[in-house]
């Protein structure tokens, strides 16, 4: 019996520990148990400073986008936005999954992991995403 092979992929990939601690060191936000196991991955971290202003911005190179942000709040917004990209990936991927299971010949283990692992991915982003709007609705309203 042949074993079931994985795409590397669509495997659940680590979070990168090392540059969620730079994250959360710059915005004050704690969410590793939201982040890990989310396929979220954090590649690498840059700072940039405006030689004439003086201001710093940050960029996030993830697995899927980059995230450039200034602050804590701008961090959130975008945070908000990426999750959301990340969500709507697997819901596109699991519609894709649905249309497989009517071809003449279909791996139905290969189908039934597919779910399951976009099953669980969408269950930590939606926790993930959960966890940021509440950092949002504490944020002071700017346009007050």
């Amino acid at each position: 019996m042949k074993q079931l092979e994985f795409i590397p992929d669509k495997m659940i990939k680590d979070f990168n520990e090392e540059v969620y601690l730079k994250v959360s060191n710059i915005t004050g936000l704690k969410f590793k148990s939201q982040i890990k196991n989310s396929g979220i991955v954090f590649q690498k971290i840059y700072s940039m400073t405006d030689l004439n202003s003086e201001n710093k911005s940050y960029l996030i190179l993830t697995n899927t986008e980059s995230i450039w942000f200034k602050d804590k709040d701008d961090f959130i917004q975008k945070f908000i936005i990426y999750i959301k990209n990340n969500i709507e990936q697997l819901n596109s991927d699991y519609k894709e999954i649905l249309n497989q299971e009517y071809e003449a010949i279909v791996d139905e283990n290969s189908i039934y992991f597919e779910k399951e692992r976009i099953g669980y991915l969408g269950d930590k982003l939606l926790k993930l995403l959960d966890k940021f709007r509440s950092l949002r609705e504490v944020l002071p309203d700017v346009n007050s």
